[in-house]
Order: structure tokens, then C-alpha cells, then sequence
């Protein structure tokens, strides 16, 4: 379409010093063409490369149930699943993993039932958590810096982490510092107790201090408190 257009502008007769222009317009227009073909091929091959989004949560304190997975505008719409808890205010939790990110991309977020009284928080391992910067997740856009990210209402403490780190002060062997087993959850969990005191004088002559760790499921910030 090009050449027909330059051979329109040129037509038969022309000069030499015409033809001279007009050869190097073809060039140019080949160049041009080239050019178009590399940015094309380019943007194509960073689309067939973008991973696919994909939801889990499959793993200790995982809990979620994924409405929709839009892999063209990188948007993924999720709730809470429906079970036997799902109407209780305070069992509203929820805590997931994305992969298939391309750092640096734009990835839409939308989760219901929503609060704008939290500010969700996210993170790349698992340990260090950062908060989004707007309360309510309905919805949340935001660039993460890497393929995979976890999502959760506050910092996530799951149920092996306070496990693992009774059995780290057990393994201390100190005097003043005993772990025993407070209650079995529903679920057949352990609920553990840390008791901290000094053997060597009589529990009679001592006050009662009782720290507890976390009052419903989804306030896991308060869990850390005990660490």
C-alpha cells in the first residue's frame, strides 16, 4: 500500500533525481515496516510470556473461594468459601496466594465481602507483611514486585507458626518456662499454652498475669504479641 501510494506521487516520467527520491522513500518504507514487524513480534512475545494468574490456597491458614480469573485484564475477584462459619462476622477470614505475576504488572484485586475499617495487607514470604495503602479491598490495584504474593485482612499468622515456635522455647529446656496443651479445637488442633514462672517459689505467694495471644480467628495481628 505504500509503494502504490509513492508510485501515485511519482507517476510515469518522472526524473532521475525523482527516481533517486523515490528509491529512497522505499527504503525507508521497508525500514518502516520492519520496525512495525520487531514491535509487534516484541509486544506479542510479552504476552504469550505473562504467567497465568492463579489462586491457592492450599496450605496451612489458606482459606478462600475464587469467583473469577480474568487472565486479559489481570483481575481476580474472590470471596469467602460457604461453610459453616461464613455467616459469623468474625469468621470472615480469608488468606490466599497468587502466582503467575509478572513483577511490575498491574493486577486488580476484588474480594467480597469487603470492611473499609482494615487495611488489607500482602507478602512475599510469608513473614514480612506490608499493608495496601487504602482501607477496603473493593477493588485494590497495585504493582507487587514479584510472581507471588500472599493476601490476607492482616498479617497472617498461621497455626504451624505458633506450633513451631512453642517447640522452640520447649527445646530451651528452661525451668521457667513450660508449654502444655490448653484445649483441642474443634478441628482437632492443639491450643497451646506457654507458662512462664519460677519453679523454685511456691505458685501460692504469685499473681496471675494471663496474656492471650488472639480472641477471634481473622485478629491474627495479636497472635505475634506472645513472640
Amino acid at each position: 500500500m505504500i509503494y502504490q501510494y509513492m508510485r501515485f506521487i511519482f507517476p510515469a516520467g518522472y526524473s532521475r533525481n525523482q527516481e533517486g527520491v523515490l528509491m529512497k522513500a522505499k527504503c525507508s518504507a521497508r525500514l518502516l515496516l520492519h520496525m512495525i514487524g520487531a514491535v509487534m513480534a516484541l509486544l506479542s512475545h510479552q504476552n504469550a510470556s505473562a504467567g497465568q494468574l492463579q489462586v491457592s490456597a492450599d496450605f496451612d491458614n489458606g482459606r478462600v473461594k475464587v469467583i473469577n480469573i480474568d487472565q486479559q485484564t489481570r483481575t481476580i475477584e474472590t470471596t469467602i468459601p460457604d461453610d459453616n462459619h461464613t455467616q459469623h462476622t468474625q469468621m470472615r477470614y480469608w488468606h490466599y496466594r497468587i502466582n503467575g505475576i509478572t513483577p511490575g504488572e498491574l493486577i486488580t484485586i476484588k474480594h467480597s465481602p469487603s470492611t473499609t475499617s482494615l487495611y488489607y495487607a500482602y507478602s512475599y514470604d510469608g513473614k514480612e507483611w506490608f499493608r495496601f495503602g487504602k482501607s477496603g479491598i473493593n477493588p485494590i490495584q497495585h504493582r507487587f514486585d514479584s510472581s507471588s504474593v500472599e493476601l490476607s485482612p492482616n498479617f497472617a499468622y498461621p497455626y504451624s507458626r505458633s506450633i513451631a515456635f512453642c517447640d522452640s522455647i520447649e527445646a530451651l529446656g528452661l525451668a521457667h518456662a513450660q508449654v502444655s496443651t490448653l484445649a483441642i479445637s474443634e478441628e482437632g488442633r492443639e491450643v497451646k499454652m506457654l507458662r512462664i514462672t519460677d519453679p523454685s517459689v511456691s505458685d501460692d505467694t504469685k499473681r496471675i498475669v494471663w496474656i492471650q495471644g488472639r480472641q477471634h480467628a481473622f485478629e491474627s495481628a495479636s497472635s505475634f504479641i506472645p513472640e
